[in-house]
């Protein structure tokens, strides 16, 4: 193989063989054997492969086409004898292709002439590389020497892949743009079908219309006939009258003319003179009447005039939009109401042409009876409105008509809406506690319609702002109390809402509670009227002085003695709470059921056990009381912080001195209701109640 081998070979289509020479295709070279080894041109070590040059390595590729590539001289003549030696073996293509080069070689202003039209290539020829300039596959040798030697090109595979990407987002879009023709089609021919619809209901109206037109028409020339054919009868019964009694009148005169003319022919004068006077006196009295004939009647008709204005009204009244129908009212939505106001909605057809709308509304009584007569009116534009300055948690009635340049719907249907309620009142001295639960009520701030309430609590943690925490509620609580369990020894935050049917009420204020131990608060309802309730919901104050007369007083209220009751968390567990007293005070103290008798004594009947408080002349008497019964019991130690321990898992009702930590006494009972604590000053004094304490230690005990 001849080692000056023209470079111009590359431009047909070569590759690289397994031992890493490059060579022909036999299909094109017409042989089976290589023509031309490049081992002296390019080192074994700086071969490349035509197409990972092109498409990888477009550095390498000027490399050697500015190089050993590039036509700078003309070739020499051993160069030219090889390459017409290498041309007769190689066969006319290859010859064709170097004269073609060597054209290219010695004229390149021609490269810049030559345009993609002229760029033909053989169909047999196979592509290796995609042009993304003029989006075409080529061969590789186009890169390298044709026209697209200065164009980006890339593998097969990426242009393949980049085409099928364009095409598949082209189909989105087109599929996307079908999709819109198909929505913007259906669309045509719901507006068509509703043209259609309303055309008939227009059609159909303007018939009605004309139709009222003639029938007025009608009936108006059925009138007008018939008044015509009434005074044509009665100047016909007139005339007929007139002309009868001209007949006899006529009759009468003849009558008297043909008497008259025989008196007059007879010839007998005395018959003549007798009968004559007669006839003379006759004759005398029908030529004393007048005759003045007078028609009893006009001869003309009454004119009738068409009446004009009538049928011009009636004709004015025709038009092509109809009077509305009468609106649908919506009902209440959640959430559309605040405690002063509410959105009010309703529905028209679609058919009709409104130019306003008028809202009516009146406030319903708490029995949803109508108490105020007195309707406030609204006109509004739109199909809803929001009624604002209205009462909080009340019951409104609305309803709606609608007009436009026909006239004025008829009212629609009536419908309830509801404005918010306020929050209700929750207090501190409304909340007992114990290790595992919660009891608390609420005051409503009104009375209106039925409502409920939601309770929500969260749990406190050091740092956590429990306005933004995740909280668990309570929801559809219809009186004003709840029992929540709870987890021992933590932190809780509660607040409540109302709830109607226009929606919640902003919350209360929070209220914390921790549940360590027991709480409780007392039931003000229950006080004796000799006892006063300071502050803080914990002291209690005998004073005489103080007794009045409560003309609110329930059955509640204790009446015989001064006592008073509270409230424990109603759950089954273990209690514990204190009494300050000091040693000078008598007192009750204790627990009885709810309903125990108020007009006895702690202590003296069935539903109550205490420890009694008595100063005696020479000592200070307890006594523990149960059914008006107490054991022989006495203590040496007067106790001024007494601590009292329920617990109904043992049923047993424990009472401790908490100075000296001493069990004073236990009742055995096992409690099969729930029991309330009891607090009674018997003399003028103080007594305070602590809770929410730890269980003391000598408690566990028992």
């Amino acid at each position: 193989m001849a080692e000056g081998l023209p470079i111009e070979l590359l431009s047909h289509d070569i590759y690289r063989e397994d031992d890493g020479s490059l060579s022909y295709p036999e299909a094109e070279s017409g042989t089976t054997q290589n023509f031309m080894e490049f081992s002296n041109i390019f080192p074994v070590e700086k071969q490349f492969d035509p197409f990972q040059q092109i498409v990888d390595y477009p550095e390498s590729v000027s490399q050697y086409s500015e190089g050993l590539l590039s036509p700078v001289s003309e070739p020499s003549g051993l160069e030219e004898s090889e390459a017409e030696n290498t041309t007769v073996q190689c066969g006319d293509n290859v010859a064709e292709s170097i004269r073609d080069l060597r054209t290219l070689r010695t004229n390149p202003s021609k490269e810049t002439e030559f345009e993609p039209d002229d760029q033909e290539i053989a169909q047999d020829t196979i592509p290796d590389v995609y042009c993304q300039s003029c989006d075409i596959p080529i061969p590789a040798f186009e890169k390298l020497f044709g026209f697209h030697k200065h164009h980006s090109v890339i593998p097969l595979a990426e242009g393949a892949a980049a085409a099928k990407l364009k095409c598949q987002n082209n189909l989105k879009k087109l599929e996307h743009q079908l999709i819109q023709m198909e929505t913007f089609s259906n669309h045509l021919e719901e507006i068509f079908v509703t043209v259609e619809e309303n055309i008939g209901k227009q059609e159909h109206y303007l018939e009605l219309q004309y139709d009222d037109l003639m029938q007025f028409l009608v009936q108006r020339f059925e009138d007008r006939s018939q008044g015509l054919e009434e005074e044509k009868k009665l100047k016909l019964e007139k005339l007929y009258d007139l002309l009868v009694s001209c007949g006899h009148t006529m009759d009468d005169y003849k009558e008297l003319m043909e008497s008259t003319d025989t008196l007059f022919k007879t010839e007998d004068k005395q018959t003549f003179l007798k009968s004559g006077q007669t006839i003379l006196a006759r004759l005398e009295d029908f030529l004393q009447e007048v005759l003045n004939p007078e028609l009893p009647t006009a001869l003309e008709f009454e004119n009738f005039p068409t009446d004009m204005a009538e049928v011009q009204r009636l004709i004015d009244s025709i038009s092509s939009i109809p009077v509305p129908s009468a609106p649908s009212m919506c009902p209440q939505c959640p959430d559309t109401a605040t405690s002063t106001s509410v959105k009010v909605r309703w529905s028209l057809s679609a058919d009709d042409t409104v130019e306003h709308y008028q809202l009516y509304y009146r406030k319903l009584g708490d029995n949803t009876q109508d108490k105020e007569t007195a309707d406030t009116s609204l006109r509004v534009k739109e199909m809803f409105c929001t009624v604002r300055n209205l009462q909080p948690g009340s019951l409104y009635l609305f309803w709606v008509t609608a007009t436009n340049s026909a006239g004025t719907s008829d009212e629609s249907d009536r419908a309830e809406y509801m404005t918010v309620p306020p929050a209700p009142r929750i207090s501190n001295r409304a909340v007992a506690v114990c290790q595992s639960a919660v009891f608390m009520e609420w005051e409503p701030r009104i009375y209106g319609p039925p409502q409920t309430y939601t309770l929500e609590f969260c749990q406190v943690c050091s740092g956590c702002d429990w306005t933004e925490s995740l909280t668990e509620s309570v929801t559809g609580v219809t009186s004003c109390k709840a029992l929540i369990e709870l987890e021992p020894g933590e932190s809780y935050s509660f607040y409540v809402r109302a709830v109607n049917g226009g929606g919640s009420s902003e919350r209360t204020e929070p209220i914390t509670v921790r549940t360590t131990g027991t709480q409780l608060y007392l039931m003000e309802q229950t006080a004796h009227l000799s006892l006063s309730i300071l502050q803080d919901g914990l002291t209690i104050v005998y004073n005489e002085e103080s007794l009045v007369t409560d003309p609110l007083t329930t059955h509640e209220r204790f009446t015989s003695a001064p006592a008073v009751m509270a409230q424990l968390v109603p759950v089954r567990g273990r209690h514990y709470w204190e009494v300050e007293v000091a040693e000078d005070v008598e007192y009750r103290i204790g627990v009885a059921f709810k309903d125990t008798p108020r007009d006895s004594r702690l202590g003296s009947n069935i539903t109550s056990w205490c420890m009694r408080h008595i100063l005696t002349p020479s000592r200070s008497k307890f006594e523990f009381l149960h059914k008006g019964q107490t054991p022989d019991l006495r203590i040496t130690v007067t106790p001024t912080r007494i601590g009292i321990l329920l617990d109904y898992t043992t049923g047993k009702l424990s009472f401790f001195n908490v100075n000296i930590c001493q069990l004073l006494f236990t009742f055995s009972q096992h409690f099969q209701n729930l029991v309330n604590p009891c607090f009674a000053l018997e003399s003028y004094g103080i007594l305070k109640i602590c809770h929410n304490i730890p269980f003391p230690e000598f408690t566990k005990l028992l």
